[in-house]
């Protein structure tokens, strides 16, 4: 099993679950809870913290496993079952997240270019890392992720001149409802960091680490969206299908620097690619799982094409993704809250019965 240092997983971790938040996602919550928005990030990440704290349990007990291994140990008869519902997890975060980044590169980058052509090619990318290995994920993230963080504490710099204050207030202006909404709709992404306690053995697991990297990615988003707010309004911004490209757009370095946009989508593009290549990674140890007798190399070259057939299948268009955002934090209820919660209830009743014994 691949062996990673805490500061690689937490810069994955908060890659994870930061690098997509800032496209679509802003866009529902501000156009939901307005002004109030900003506190659906604080609230989403303490409801989180339970199912990271769930695994640790399970995982404490097999500090030389992974917690997919560690279901096979505790639970030899239902492992299976519960692995596949992950295994279904994985391929659906790796077709939205090709999905969406496909048709960024189709819009505003190239767009007289097939988007099977360009799918074809970023699922190639994912395969040949997801190959690699988990350290080969995490050494490239060392690499491209700190220059994204850099930009994105740059940019509320560069654009302070154009911030206003008066578009956070009133807070609490909406009702109750808008602003849990915003925090279902959080939940479905930054839920997304139970992938780190699948992937990583115990002896390398720690709640407070993986919560501090969540934590940080909860400051990264926090930041664009209340920057995003103090620009262009809450009102504005939730009929924008792309308010951080607007934001980009408004970017201007003197004179001579007005296309800002083209460096920071230079470094935001290998982010995306290697979480989508994480995610590859991990389905692959999921379907590895249920097959063992497959031949792991083999295994991210047959998912990412099944991925590949997926995607172009089963999305028209991006605009789908805001419409399965809005069901998307069920999954993350079902399997990072309720099957956490049914495994640690039987680990504790054969406990108790080994006991009584």
């Amino acid at each position: 099993m691949d062996r990673v240092s805490r500061y690689q997983l937490f810069l994955m971790g908060a890659m994870y679950t930061h690098v997509l938040s800032i496209k679509y996602l802003h866009t529902q919550v501000i156009g939901s809870a307005k002004q109030s928005a900003w506190l659906a990030y604080p609230l989403t990440y303490l409801l989180v913290l339970l199912p990271l704290a769930l695994f640790s349990g399970i995982l404490r007990k097999n500090p030389e496993q992974t917690l997919l291994n560690a279901l096979s140990t505790q639970f030899p008869r239902a492992s299976k079952g519960v692995v596949f519902f992950y295994l279904c997890f994985f391929l659906y975060i790796l077709a939205r997240d090709l999905e969406t980044l496909t048709h960024i590169i189709n819009t505003y980058l190239l767009p007289m270019t097939p988007l099977i052509i360009i799918a074809s090619l970023i699922i190639a990318l994912a395969i040949l890392s997801a190959r690699s290995g988990l350290q080969t994920i995490g050494r490239m993230t060392e690499v491209f992720f700190p220059v994204f963080v850099i930009i994105i504490l740059i940019t509320p710099v560069v654009l302070a001149p154009q911030m206003q204050v008066r578009f956070l207030s009133p807070i609490w202006d909406e009702s109750l409802y808008p602003l849990l909404r915003g925090v279902w709709l959080t939940l479905g992404y930054l839920g997304e960091i139970i992938i780190i306690p699948l992937i990583v053995i115990g002896s390398h697991y720690s709640v407070k680490q993986v919560a501090s990297s969540l934590l940080f990615s909860v400051f990264l988003s926090e930041a664009f969206m209340v920057m995003t707010i103090l620009i262009l309004g809450p009102e504005l911004t939730g009929h924008l299908l792309e308010p951080s490209l607007e934001l980009v757009r408004l970017i201007r370095i003197s004179d001579f620097l007005d296309r800002f946009d083209l460096p920071i989508v230079a470094i935001w593009l290998p982010c995306v690619i290697l979480k989508i290549s994480l995610t590859l990674y991990a389905a692959s140890r999921a379907f590895h799982f249920l097959f063992p007798a497959i031949d792991y190399r083999v295994i991210p070259t047959y998912l990412g094409i099944f991925g590949l057939s997926f995607t172009m299948w089963f999305y028209d268009n991006p605009l789908q993704i805001l419409s399965l955002n809005e069901w998307w934090p069920a999954a993350i209820v079902f399997v990072g809250f309720l099957l956490p919660l049914l495994l640690r209830f039987v680990i504790r009743r054969e406990a108790k019965q080994e006991e009584m014994v």
